[in-house]
């Protein structure tokens, strides 16, 4: 098995990277991820019924979030492990589409 770091170094990694993890619950949560993507929330990823937002900035993200008439609740979260996975996931496709657009 191979890793880069251990699973507690790669969570402190994310978080120097994305900013901590905040899970919001809101009518229709999915709805929401492309107008937050909009406003500058590059990690937002859906998790069941909320989302998860990567952000160093959770008072804008309440601040946008009522902006757009959503009534919502925003509590910063522990990092798990599967919101590594989404975050470096979400990198590389990202740098694979930048690549291809060049």
């Amino acid at each position: 098995m191979v890793a880069d770091a251990s699973p507690a170094r790669m969570k402190q990694d994310v978080v120097a990277e994305a900013g901590n993890l905040y899970e919001v619950t809101a009518a229709n949560a999915a709805a929401l991820v492309k107008p937050l993507q909009q406003a500058g929330f590059a990690s937002v990823s859906p998790y069941g019924s909320t989302l998860h937002v990567l952000t160093r900035e959770p008072q804008r993200l309440a601040e946008t979030l009522q902006s757009l008439g959503v009534e919502a609740q925003v509590q910063e979260r522990p990092m798990a492990m599967e919101d590594v996975f989404v975050h470096r996931v979400t990198q590389l496709e990202a740098a694979k589409a930048g690549k291809g657009a060049a």
